[in-house]
């Protein structure tokens, strides 16, 4: 969902509902304006708006606040995982010219998860999930577009084919080529 601060951008009405929004405009003298593409179900969002929550509001009352607590939740818990994440890139990881290698240590699998995430900037779920399962083996290798990714004893290497020196493979193993 929407964040109330992202960047330059600020939303200081999004925690108010729509009838608190009415109120006020009502006490300001203020006409309300609605938008025509509001009304039309045809996008996501507004089939969430139009359908799913009145549905939610009518058989869980409560619901609609329920899940406005949990998004802030997982918001406080995204960024904390994301803060814990770069630590151990800061400590782990490091940049070689040819891409670069993170040492795997003992961590928590979803600081390893949102790591992997951020250091190989992959924001598509079943790649992270395939790095995650090759993290959980001693050898192996997947590959997609110019980016190899072999695990080699502790280490995770993330090598470019684009910065790979031409008719060479870069050396891989305990400190080899390093």
């Amino acid at each position: 969902g929407m964040a109330a601060r992202e960047g330059r951008f600020c939303r200081p009405l999004l925690e108010a509902t729509k009838a608190q929004i009415l109120a006020c405009l009502e006490d300001m003298g203020q006409p309300y304006r609605l938008d025509a593409t509001n009304g039309c179900p045809d996008n996501p969002r507004n089939a969430l708006r139009l359908e799913v929550m009145p549905s939610l509001r009518r058989i869980y009352p409560g619901g609609e606040a329920a899940l406005g607590r949990f998004a802030q939740l997982a918001a406080q818990a995204g960024d904390y995982l994301e803060e814990q994440a770069r630590a151990y890139l800061d400590r782990q990881a490091r940049g070689t010219p040819w891409g670069g290698v993170l040492d795997l240590e003992a961590v928590h699998p979803a600081v390893l998860c949102q790591a992997l995430a951020l250091w190989t900037q992959a924001g598509d779920f079943d790649r992270i999930q395939a790095l995650m399962a090759l993290c959980g083996k001693d050898r192996g290798a997947l590959a997609w577009g110019p980016l190899r990714f072999e695990r080699t004893g502790t280490r995770l290497y993330r090598i470019d084919a684009r910065l790979e020196p031409p008719g060479q493979s870069v050396p891989l193993g305990h400190g080899a080529g390093l």
